[in-house]
């Protein structure tokens, strides 16, 4: 796993670009045990701030710091307190080409505030079981229209992406943070806090079919 420090690598990071967290607490434990992965939730960089710090602002549906719901937080604001692990997840030049960042921003302006979606989120994860026989035999109980009256993280950078053209159509409502992580978007992984931890099967979903 590449390691650096936020300071090290801030003025590389691009708006597009996913940060991927491992938090320690109850409810992120839960969702690592539940995927059996190392991630519980996932943010993009939406701007950068024009000020001399070039402050960058991650765009995420979370629970954190007394709000609920698509937020706006300086990603140094989470390096600084965030009790877990953090990873940058640069995108790589293919899906920069692809994407188009006017309808990226866009969808941000439209969908900012709108509230946390736990019971969506909850349905993407036991969809993460349907492996099973029982899960197998009661899918069609669990599987999700897509909805945007409210997001769980993994949904709302599934449905930016796919609004931006990143991704092929997909439905948001299903999609977990290893989801989220498994596509081929990104150049690498680089991990900016906690201790080291190798993220499993990074971009190993081709969404887009082989070339």
């Amino acid at each position: 796993m590449l390691t650096a420090t936020y300071h090290e690598i801030r003025d590389r990071i691009a708006p597009g670009d996913v940060i991927a967290f491992g938090g320690s607490g109850h409810f992120s434990q839960l969702i690592k045990r539940v995927l059996s992965y190392p991630v519980s939730h996932v943010g993009v960089v939406y701007e950068l701030g024009e000020d001399v710090e070039r402050r960058v602002m991650v765009i995420e549906s979370t629970s954190l710091y007394d709000q609920k719901g698509v937020q706006l937080n300086a990603l140094s604001r989470h390096v600084e307190n965030y009790d877990g692990e953090l990873w940058w997840l640069p995108l790589s030049r293919d899906t920069r080409l692809r994407m188009d960042f006017e309808r990226f921003v866009d969808f941000g302006r439209a969908h900012l505030g709108k509230p946390y979606d736990f019971r969506q989120a909850v349905g993407a994860a036991i969809d993460v079981k349907i492996g099973f026989p029982f899960w197998r035999e009661q899918r069609e109980l669990f599987e999700q229209d897509e909805d945007y009256s409210a997001f769980f993280c993994s949904e709302y950078v599934a449905a930016a992406y796919e609004y931006a053209h990143a991704i092929p159509p997909v439905n948001a409502s299903e999609q977990t943070p290893a989801d989220v992580i498994r596509w081929n978007l990104y150049h690498c992984a680089i991990q900016i806090l906690g201790e080291p931890m190798e993220i499993p099967d990074l971009g190993t979903v081709e969404l887009w079919g082989a070339p």
